[in-house]
């Protein structure tokens, strides 16, 4: 089924807990001081990127591995870490 999350984000319903986590990381970014804007800018995208595939029926493995491994560039700095092993934990069936 398909379930529109409170911020007008359309999701698979299997994917709303991955939605509220790539909400979350997008907010960590958006929060961190120590990323460039245009680090900010490149990693919303790639959160925009897999948000958008969430909300088809058949998710494209290869497209939300690429923007995973995009977001690699902001793993580093603390206020992202968490939030980015949390989306890693709930996408690891499309990195394989």
């Amino acid at each position: 089924g398909v379930t529109v999350l409170g911020d007008g984000n359309i999701v698979n319903a299997e994917f709303t807990d991955l939605s509220r986590a790539l909400d979350d990381l997008d907010r960590a970014i958006a929060e961190c001081r120590q990323i460039s804007e245009e680090q900010k800018l490149d990693a919303a995208a790639e959160v925009a990127t897999m948000r958008a595939q969430i909300a088809k029926k058949h998710p494209d493995d290869k497209v939300i591995r690429i923007a995973w491994n995009a977001l690699q560039t902001v793993a580093v700095f603390d206020g992202v870490v968490g939030a980015l092993q949390k989306v890693g934990a709930l996408i690891a069936r499309f990195l394989s």
